[in-house]
Formats: structure tokens, sequence, C-alpha cells
């Protein structure tokens, strides 16, 4: 995931099921740093700031995150994460071009 995506994905679904969202926390890969897993926590409308580990744990690389809800399925949360990530590819793609010009 790219930190950008991260971001707009924990602000997004915070705002909009934030009351619903009873805990969350995850270990994440972002891109931009794949050897340092960032650490995400928090419970309805109040995330703390991104943490990052010196390492990773295991040989194990993969994004894992927990989601505790009431009210809110998993098809939710993840469509809301695809739409977050078109969103942020196309953003990106955007300021490229701009950069080009």
């Amino acid at each position: 995931i790219s930190l950008n995506t991260l971001s707009m994905f924990l602000e997004g679904l915070t705002k909009e099921a934030g009351p619903d969202l009873l805990r969350v926390k995850g270990i994440i890969h972002v891109h931009e740093r794949p050897d340092q897993p960032a650490v995400i926590q928090g419970a309805q409308q109040i995330f703390h700031s991104i943490d990052w580990m010196d390492k990773w744990p295991s040989d194990d690389k993969r994004t894992r995150i927990v989601f505790i809800t009431r009210n809110i399925d998993q098809d939710y949360i993840e469509e809301t994460y695809n739409l977050i990530e078109r969103i942020a590819e196309r953003t990106v793609a955007a300021a490229e071009n701009i950069n080009q010009k």
C-alpha cells in the first residue's frame, strides 16, 4: 500500500464509519518503506499517528489489519479501500502529468 493510499483510506473510513469502528489495528507493508512495517491503531474517529517498526517480525511481509466493528461488514471495508486506492492512483497520475508539462 502506498503511504498516500493508507492515509486516505484511514481518513475516509473514520469520516464515514467512525462511530462504528470499535477498534482497528494492523501492520502494513508500505511501498515507500518496504523494510519497515507501519503500525496503525485506533478506535472510532481517533487514530494514532503511524508508528514504524525497525524491521518485520518475521519473513511474512503481508499487510494485516484487524477491524472490530458494529454494523459494518467486510464488503464495505473492502469496497471503501478499493475506491480509495483508485482515487489515490488517479491523484498520483494527475500530479505526474502536471509535472511533465
